[in-house]
């Protein structure tokens, strides 16, 4: 994952994994399936194997972290981290170990400002409402 990043609103990127599939038409031109069958990293869809990334890469957050203060220094505002840009964190092919992970590093590394959009908000709203996806998916707050 990244410490630097070309994506205009976030200064990093993490990615607990990598992996997703197509759930609305916004993921049409997704720019990480694209990315991800590049360079072979896995197979992207409802049936492909989400890859885990390293422990290295996790550790990237509490370093970030550790590094607030001087990051708020040199540029004004906290570090903006993008979280899931290689992934929905929310995707239903994911071991729920992978996605407890994840919500404890936000928890515990709350200096930097991790984000973690879902990739499909109105149709996960949806399949809530009609009983399509389990309680745990259905309650999640959005952080602005």
């Amino acid at each position: 994952m990244a410490e630097k990043t070309d994506i205009a609103w976030c200064d990093a990127t993490f990615n607990g994994w990598i992996g997703c599939q197509h759930v609305s038409p916004g993921c049409d031109h997704c720019y990480a399936e694209s990315w991800s069958d590049r360079y072979r990293f896995t197979e992207w869809g409802p049936h492909g194997e989400r890859c885990r990334t390293s422990a290295d890469t996790w550790v990237k957050p509490r370093k970030w972290n550790a590094a607030a203060e001087a990051f708020y220094r040199a540029h004004g505002h906290r570090r903006r981290v993008f979280s899931g840009s290689l992934c929905d964190w929310l995707d239903n092919q994911v071991p729920r170990e992978w996605r407890a992970d994840l919500l404890a590093l936000i928890r515990r590394d709350a200096r930097a400002r991790l984000a973690a959009p879902d990739q499909a908000a109105r149709e996960r709203r949806k399949a809530c409402s009609q009983g399509m996806v389990g309680p745990a998916q259905c309650v999640v707050r959005r952080h602005r």
